[in-house]
């Protein structure tokens, strides 16, 4: 007569240490393998995770910005004249040059600032 179901005797579950203490060297290579395995799917899916963590806060911490600086951002930009751009670009060359002069002020032959110092 067939044995039912619940006289089929389950196996006792077998602690990890057990499994490896036991096993032949043929299992022990497939178990080693598959965790490997494991190990590479779950360092993918943390990888993505991880690029999906720093999207979002980049995209959080765009929002926060523009949020914060609105107005400067999309204010209307004031548009120059080619006389306002001509005297910005006059008036910046005007500070260059009287920045790099030296102490004694003189310029080389060159037309470039003498850096030699004051002569003695």
């Amino acid at each position: 007569m067939p044995k039912k179901r619940a006289d089929v005797e389950k196996p006792e579950p077998v602690t990890l240490s057990e499994y490896l203490r036991t096993s032949p060297t043929s299992l022990l290579q497939n178990f080693a393998l598959e965790r490997l395995n494991r190990a590479a799917v779950l360092q993918k899916d943390l990888r993505f995770l991880l690029d999906q963590i720093i999207e979002a806060s980049a995209e959080a911490n765009l929002a926060q910005m523009v949020m914060e600086h609105r107005k400067q951002l999309f204010a209307p930009q004031k548009t120059a004249s080619a006389a306002e751009l001509l005297a910005e670009i006059v008036g910046d060359g005007t500070r260059l040059i009287d920045a790099g002069k030296t102490s004694n002020g003189v310029a080389g032959p060159d037309g470039r600032m003498d850096r030699s110092g004051p002569e003695s």
